[in-house]
């Protein structure tokens, strides 16, 4: 009796905080627009979602069904710390995990059966002061059945005023048998894509200011790079061809997103500026999404449409959830937009900033 008394006095006393502080909510700008419905018909595979604690949501594009593939809160989930897929075969890789756990493990779920499987357990977890660890950047290759993360990083204040990035080694782990290709890449936690063959991967490293290849001396007329030419090492995108081991550096900027053909890759910078790279002729043009500044890429739907993270449309009613400290934030929309037009579509109205989210052709038999 006194632990049911003690939640309605908990539930109480949340919902008269949350009160007080509604007043203080802080709205996010808007973009204008009309939205373009159109859009949606245009788009085919499945966004994924971790939803607390340790589901995961499928959305099938076109039509928008939901579709369950892990539920919330299982008996054994912990939180899902990493998501990735589904691939041309429905597999989606993820790493199961939470706070305080001193083991992590990569897991694969059946975007059909939901079955799933684990491919391996490791000491250690997503902190920083762990010996054994892995970060943010998590990728599963739409062929072949490889994924790429960074593993062992260590925090660097060094590079950034004010800010610091995580280095750590690239790893690339087969999750039909577990096997591990190693590599000595020293990788920026800053992003990890996929060519479609699952043979040549773009990753991001450091080079230091003094030793910059000419070709990436580039000043662009949208100031992209401004704030990382300053820097005494810049990030700089990669590509490593698996087969030779062999890598290049492309581009300045860091969270590549390789197309679906893989013709070009989408590169950001410290700012939020974005600019597409050719593969083939080397060219750079810039890209602006609705506002640019403030989104952040996850992934390409088809060969010229972005999922991103996006401020909400302008005249649309924004939803605020309470923080652990008693403060509230703002949730995001999850939206879409044509690069050549500059068309865009709202998907999701309320996207909470700290949800995994993920985008796969997916199989569906």
């Amino acid at each position: 009796m006194i632990n049911g008394i003690l939640r309605q006095y908990n539930a109480l006393l949340l919902f008269i905080v949350a009160v007080l502080i509604s007043g203080c909510d802080v709205r996010l700008p808007t973009v204008d627009g009309p939205e373009s419905n159109d859009l949606l018909t245009q788009l085919h595979g499945y966004i994924l979602i971790d939803k607390p604690k340790g589901g995961i949501l499928a959305i099938e594009l076109p039509s928008t069904k939901e579709i369950i593939i892990r539920k919330p809160w299982g008996e054994k989930n912990n939180p899902v710390d990493a998501l990735s897929g589904p691939d041309n075969q429905g597999r989606i890789a993820f790493i199961d995990s939470g706070l305080g756990a001193t083991n992590y493990s990569l897991k694969v779920i059946d975007l059909n059966t939901q079955k799933e499987t684990e491919i391996f357990t490791r000491h250690g977890s997503s902190w920083p002061h762990e010996t054994q660890n892995y970060g943010d950047s998590f990728s599963l290759s739409p062929t072949d059945g490889v994924v790429a993360f960074i593993i062992n990083y260590k925090d660097d204040f060094s590079l950034i005023p004010n800010d610091y990035v995580n280095i750590g080694t690239l790893e690339i782990v087969k999750i039909k048998n577990g096997d591990v290709i190693k590599t000595d890449i020293k990788a920026l936690d800053k992003g990890l894509s996929w060519f479609p063959d699952g043979k040549q991967l773009a990753y991001v490293a450091l080079i230091r200011k003094d030793k910059l290849p000419n070709h990436l001396r580039t000043t662009f007329d949208d100031n992209f790079g401004r704030e990382m030419t300053l820097w005494k090492s810049i990030p700089v995108t990669f590509l490593v061809d698996l087969t030779k081991m062999s890598s290049r550096p492309i581009h300045i900027g860091w969270n590549p997103i390789v197309s679906k053909d893989g013709s070009s890759i989408l590169i950001q910078d410290y700012e939020g500026r974005i600019r597409l790279y050719k593969i083939s002729s080397g060219e750079s043009v810039s890209v602006n999404l609705p506002p640019a500044k403030q989104s952040h890429v996850f992934s390409f739907i088809g060969q010229d449409m972005l999922l991103y993270k996006g401020l909400p449309t302008k005249g649309s009613k924004q939803k605020f959830r309470l923080t652990s400290t008693f403060g509230t934030t703002p949730y995001w929309t999850l939206k879409v937009a044509q690069l050549n037009t500059g068309k865009f579509k709202t998907l999701i109205q309320y996207l909470d900033i700290h949800r995994r989210v993920s985008f796969g052709n997916g199989k569906i038999n």
